[in-house]
């Protein structure tokens, strides 16, 4: 989750400190696009209407369809979790940890997520890192990012203070 997390926050950085509305990504917009296109096509989804109506979609408002079981919402959190799961595979490749543990508002929706990042993990990491690396769900869910943020704030003052 840290590129992406890097790179929703700098959208929404952009989007709502710089006021550049039209901040996107280009892996985010092609899925956004995709999505839009199969609403506009007829296929149906909880999100349809925001959709239609060219209404601003958060986070939140997906993964509250994730757990209403929206298929199309689904779908997109699977290719979401499968390309996180190829980006998670290359630096397991380089650091070969022991556990990887996902966080923030996506690790709400449990198996949805963790699945085809297993899938992608399993597929691009190199055998050996990944039969022993553990796949995990934090369980700080959405507050992992903030916790951390604010540990390593703290740890930070403090390696300042000491150097006094």
């Amino acid at each position: 989750g840290i590129g992406l997390g890097m790179q929703c926050m700098a959208i929404e950085f952009a989007r709502n400190v710089l006021s550049m509305q039209d901040a996107t990504s280009a892996e985010i917009s092609a899925r956004s696009a995709h999505c839009v296109e199969r609403v506009k096509a007829g296929e149906k989804s909880i999100l349809s209407e925001r959709i239609e109506n060219n209404e601003y979609i958060t986070l939140e408002m997906i993964v509250d369809a994730i757990n209403r079981e929206d298929t199309l919402c689904i779908e997109l959190l699977e290719n979401l979790g499968y390309e996180l799961g190829k980006h998670i595979a290359g630096l397991m490749n380089l650091f070969n940890p022991e556990m990887v543990i996902v966080g923030g508002v996506l690790s709400t929706v449990d198996e949805y997520l963790i699945l085809p990042i297993k899938t992608a993990i399993k597929k691009h990491s190199l055998n050996m890192v990944n039969k022993d690396t553990v796949v995990k769900i934090s369980a700080l869910r959405e507050r992992a990012g903030m916790i951390g943020a604010c540990m390593l704030a703290r740890s930070r003052v403090f390696d300042i203070n000491s150097s006094f």
